[in-house]
């Protein structure tokens, strides 16, 4: 649907921008029989996208324990998002894994594979963090826990991950989880340097870090959105139940944020940092050449916001 009047309905409009057409790049780097597993902006501007061999078996669902040997390829955008201009693209062979991996970060000089799943017999827990160089190279893995919601990793080697209610309560061995708190900062050893001691999570359904590289969270039960230093912390409602994601703009005035249960729609909120109080929110509709399109999937890293579109096209949006 072609849009006439950008601000109808008192929806605001966010025009996207194409950053590559997904089924081309497949095409440009001989992946007609892989499939997108994960995609995600990171701390250096640039976009990672992980690639797998076709799994018939659903062995890719973070809710699956299954295994199976495939062979992954991740793709790195270096991405001016400013100017909307894609500067370069590479693809590394990641090899072929006996792992089901679900994320794909950079870290320190390579990157880091971590799967959402591991399971645990007595003593004995699965590696489900694999550290390689660029060039492919295995350097370490170790256990991060069960049920792992989301993952972002930082410049300085720290790698924060968010648990769902499996990674929390445990399931497939783990009597006492690693990622019980529901949050939790690791560092490059595999040694908690933070974790939440206050909020009572049973399902961490979000979190995100603004441009003061505050970390923010989402969770159930109270759905209340809380952003924390790791030293000092404050708390706003957005009034949204089962919210998948939400960003906050670089100037930090504006929330956008997911609809949640039974909602396809998303959300951008007034902000007032200095009183840290949430506002009224307004509908939003997302626009690419003046046309209305529609994201399948979403993720969003600091003001960076990344969408797939019905027709497999990756947009994004400099949430300034």
């Amino acid at each position: 649907m072609k849009l006439k009047n950008p601000f109808s309905n008192q929806k605001h409009q966010m025009n996207l921008f194409e950053i590559i057409d997904i089924d081309r790049l497949k095409e440009q780097y001989s992946m007609s029989l892989f499939q997108l597993i994960d995609f995600s902006a990171s701390y250096d501007d640039c976009i990672y996208l992980l690639f797998a061999e076709d799994i018939s078996d659903g062995t890719d669902d973070m809710f699956s324990d299954n295994k199976a040997k495939t062979t992954y390829k991740g793709i790195c955008i270096k991405l001016d998002w400013e100017k909307s201009v894609v500067e370069d693209v590479q693809c590394y062979d990641l090899g072929r894994r006996e792992f089901n991996y679900h994320f794909f970060r950079p870290f320190k000089e390579g990157f880091l594979l971590l799967g959402a799943r591991c399971e645990k017999e007595e003593d004995n827990a699965e590696n489900n963090a694999l550290f390689i160089r660029r060039d492919g190279h295995v350097i370490k893995e170790f256990c991060l826990g069960d049920g792992i919601q989301d993952c972002i990793t930082t410049l300085d080697g720290k790698i924060i991950l968010s648990y769902f209610d499996e990674g929390i309560f445990g399931n497939y061995g783990w009597d006492f989880p690693l990622g019980s708190s529901g949050l939790v900062v690791w560092n490059e050893f595999g040694n908690i340097v933070w974790e939440n001691r206050k909020y009572d999570i049973a399902d961490c359904y979000a979190m995100n870090v603004d441009s003061l590289d505050r970390l923010w969270f989402y969770y159930y039960t109270n759905f209340d959105l809380v952003c924390t230093d790791y030293k000092s912390d404050f708390t706003v409602n957005p009034k949204v139940s089962g919210s998948s994601a939400f960003a906050i703009s670089k100037k930090r005035r504006q929330i956008i944020m997911e609809g949640g249960y039974n909602d396809g729609n998303f959300y951008i909120y007034k902000f007032d940092e200095d009183e840290n109080k949430i506002g009224d929110r307004q509908s939003v509709i997302f626009a690419l050449n003046q046309w209305e399109v529609f994201a399948t999937e979403y993720k969003f890293f600091k003001s960076n916001l990344l969408f797939i579109t019905s027709n497999n096209i990756l947009c994004g949006y400099y949430f300034i």
